[in-house]
């Protein structure tokens, strides 16, 4: 598909305390007549930040306005409406989108975890991963692979659905299912989450034994430390459309980053997992090795970390095919990777296509970012130019100023790449193999590639060209 839309790269980090309008105030009641209006505040940021809602409501009927007042009447309709049942509110209108690039976070340190995760399949749930330090092996018996029977004395499958449909947005089944899984016990305050607190029993069947044991444990709970003044809506920390959610070193070459799936909801899902490997966006899959390993990247690792430098967010191994045959595997945990990152990605790419016979990719629990990051790697996987899918923009004065000092920055570089001389080592002279190592070596180490500083300048005159013509959603144009 040639033409995409994309949804404005929007970050907005600020807290929503605002003033009483006077349509509401007949209403007698400050807390109310705040949330109306930051109701009016968040479906303004959509009118002019949300590229598909023209395609959604033709497509789908959705429509910003009627969602927006079905908020307001949900507000109205409670007598005494809490910061919860508020947010709640809010949480449910971005699920209106059907979309996990629109997600809201909210200012908060409640949560509870419990020291298990599961993974579901046709309806039954196992234990994928389990806290040594705070669920030991001797002392419950419970181990990877066992099934989780009941929680809270209830069918897992049916609490998996309970937080399915009191949470999640149903955009896509299998995802809802995975988020579920890891909400059960994983639950934060910033997500709008009821968070639990006290004890929850749980039944399990060990793989081993067979043998079924119930074991009441407690919540690991972190209560509400952000209290209100008004006891009002806690903070909308991020309204995001698609949102740059980790963040790398700063570009040698500053242009936008087109962010994909990275927002706040997955963020702080991949936050809440960072201490266990499978998680989303973890380094370390939680798919098993897949034969036997005659090569490794961590033995590289090693070595990098003598050398006091960054580890790789990529793992990557060979393996040995029961037939014989030798297979890459590469994990993308993410598309947020360094340039660095992206180099090894190549390297590996190119040492397997002389060693292996075949390639695994590992993208499970990748929890998106960059799509230029997404289309340099998949540059690397073919053997012709590649071609990229064409975007629509939503835009704004802030995005048409951003592109003419980004030009200004472009055209001082242009006036200057004719002085940058790469510092040659004293080998160059040493013989021609060492000469074109170090010519190669130091063409690495130029500040920017002039190629890609021609494409975001075409980019930018794209952004400026539109705008001049009255358009706030641009036609089809690659990313720069």
């Amino acid at each position: 598909m040639k033409k995409m839309f994309r949804n404005s790269l929007l970050n907005l980090s600020f807290l929503i305390f605002a003033c009483p309008s006077l349509h509401a105030s007949p209403l007698n009641d400050q807390k109310k007549a705040q949330m109306l209006d930051n109701l009016d505040v968040i479906k303004h940021h959509f009118e002019i930040g949300y590229a598909p809602a023209k395609w959604k409501k033709e497509t789908y009927n959705w429509d910003l306005n009627k969602e927006i007042e079905e908020a307001k009447k949900k507000v109205l309709a409670k007598p005494e409406i809490t910061t919860k049942e508020y947010q709640k509110i809010i949480r449910d209108f971005f699920h209106t989108f059907k979309d996990f690039h629109v997600s809201v976070n909210f200012l908060s340190t409640e949560a509870a975890t419990l020291p298990f995760s599961v993974k579901g399949a046709e309806d039954r749930y196992f234990i994928d991963w389990i806290d040594p330090k705070k669920f030991p092996v001797s002392i419950y018996g419970i181990r990877v692979g066992d099934e989780l029977l009941k929680f809270d004395g209830r069918p897992v499958r049916d609490v998996i659905h309970e937080i399915i449909n009191d949470n999640l947005p149903s955009s896509n089944e299998e995802t809802d299912h995975r988020i579920a899984e890891i909400k059960l016990t994983s639950r934060s305050g910033s997500m709008a989450d009821i968070v639990p607190n006290g004890t929850v029993a749980i039944t399990t069947q060990s793989q081993k034994t067979g043998k079924t044991s119930t074991f009441q444990l407690h919540w690991n709970y972190t209560p509400e430390l952000i209290e209100n003044p008004l006891d009002f809506i806690e903070g909308i920390d991020h309204l995001s459309f698609l949102f740059p959610g980790m963040e790398n070193k700063q570009p040698k070459i500053p242009f936008d980053n087109h962010m994909m799936v990275a927002d706040p909801f997955h963020v702080r899902l991949a936050a809440n997992n960072c201490a266990r490997s499978g998680g989303l966006g973890d380094k370390i899959s939680f798919l098993p090795p897949l034969g036997e390993i005659v090569w490794s990247s961590k033995d590289q690792e090693l070595e990098k970390a003598e050398k006091s430098k960054k580890p790789s967010e990529l793992n990557a191994y060979i393996y040995l095919h029961p037939e014989g045959y030798q297979i890459g595997y590469i994990r993308i945990p993410h598309y947020s990777l360094s340039s660095d990152d992206l180099k090894l990605f190549g390297k590996y790419v190119a040492d397997f296509e002389e060693k292996t016979d075949a390639l695994v990719i590992d993208q499970l629990h990748n929890n998106g970012g960059s799509a230029r990051t997404l289309y340099s790697l998949a540059s690397m996987l073919t053997d012709r130019p590649l071609e990229t899918p064409y975007h629509r923009i939503k835009i704004t004065q802030n995005d048409v100023l951003g592109c003419y000092e980004l030009m200004d920055h472009i055209k001082l570089l242009e006036q200057q790449i004719d002085n940058i001389v790469p510092k040659i080592p004293n080998s160059f002279l040493s013989g021609e193999n060492d000469k074109q190592k170090s010519t190669e070596e130091n063409d690495e180490d130029l500040t920017f590639n002039f190629q890609q500083l021609l494409f975001v300048k075409a980019y930018c005159l794209h952004i400026v060209n539109e705008w001049k013509k009255g358009k706030t959603l641009t036609s089809p144009h690659a990313f720069g």
